[in-house]
């Protein structure tokens, strides 16, 4: 059929060049006005190109370093610099088609060698060179994939390895901090392993709150089993969405503080994060799990300080009730 595994495989590693020459043309030539570069907005301009160009059976049309380098090396300041190149290089074909036939490939192929070495920025170069091992890795294997295998196989090695690389350090930034209000000021400290009994926690969430992230943090919260009523204020000020992988850890957790008589307060919950959570259906306040969930607002630490009122309140009322049991018993 039309569809076949090579002509998917090809045209989706077409389509990555496509867009990483796309965002290397933007970092490698940014606007002469200072504005920032829109990804998004170059990414949706290419696959209207790509789609105008196929329906014509064109080439695959994007973004291109070395022509960018080209034109910018000849003085070109503007987007009509590579408008005429593509003038002129039309008129070329057609007027002398037999002349530029005979020129040596090993000539052009110099004068891109020639412009690429002109855009290499060895002062950004090093600074990514020196900011982690990962990122040398990354650079290392994608440059070696890139001489020896046909280039969609190094993209897709490299975006794999980019990918692998990521998750790893989310889940090892991903970590939970507990927070001391003291005379001074609000302390922060590793988190505990175990909670106190009878006594409010706030926890601060620090990290990517996805996938492999969810996991760490997971793994990070300190563990109610073996104590009496702890409660815990989780503190998401900083997480702007969550992944159904967290809103799963949240409500897991929920159920193992219920399970020994604590409750669970969310603070500092963003109106995205707040709607994903909602969304999921997993985080139910009327199942006594979890006690509130407190939005944030412009005053930073507002909503932590409103839910531990609350879960002072909470907690001071269930030590009641528990001496009032105690002394109906007694009689």
């Amino acid at each position: 059929g039309l569809l076949s595994l090579d002509v998917v495989t090809g045209g989706f590693a077409v389509a990555v060049i496509v867009l990483i020459q796309g965002a290397g043309v933007a970092t490698a030539a940014p606007n002469p006005d200072g504005a920032k570069s829109r990804l998004s907005r170059d990414f949706v301009a290419q696959g209207a190109a790509n789609v105008g160009v196929g329906l014509v059976q064109g080439a695959p049309v994007g973004g291109s370093v070395s022509q960018t380098a080209l034109n910018i090396q000849a003085g070109a300041r503007t987007r009509w610099g590579a408008i005429t190149s593509g003038l002129w290089l039309a008129i070329l074909l057609v007027a002398f088609a037999p002349l530029v036939e005979i020129v040596p490939l090993a000539c052009l192929g110099g004068l891109l060698v020639v412009a690429g070495v002109r855009t290499l920025n060895l002062a950004e170069m090093t600074m990514v060179w020196s900011t982690s091992p990962s990122a040398r890795l990354v650079v290392v294997v994608t440059f070696v994939a890139t001489l020896f295998l046909p280039i969609q196989a190094a993209i897709a090695i490299g975006a794999i390895l980019s990918a692998v690389v990521f998750l790893f350090q989310a889940s090892s930034d991903a970590t939970i901090m507990e927070l001391r209000e003291t005379p001074e000021g609000v302390e922060q400290l590793p988190a505990p392993t175990t909670l106190r009994s009878n006594e409010v926690t706030v926890l601060q969430v620090r990290g990517s709150v996805f996938y492999a992230g969810a996991e760490a943090l997971s793994r990070a919260l300190p563990r109610p089993e073996g104590t009496d009523r702890p409660v815990v204020i989780l503190r998401m000020r900083t997480v702007d969405r969550v992944g159904a992988t967290w809103v799963k850890v949240l409500h897991e957790y929920a159920q193992d503080l219920a399970t020994v008589g604590g409750r669970l307060w969310i603070s500092g919950v963003q109106p995205t994060a707040m709607a994903q959570m909602e969304a999921s259906g997993r985080l139910d306040l009327t199942d006594q799990t979890i006690e509130h969930i407190v939005e944030a607002s412009p005053l930073i630490g507002e909503s932590t300080r409103l839910a531990l009122a609350e879960a002072t309140i909470w907690l001071a009322s269930a030590r009641s009730d528990e001496e009032a049991e105690g002394a109906d018993d007694a009689l």
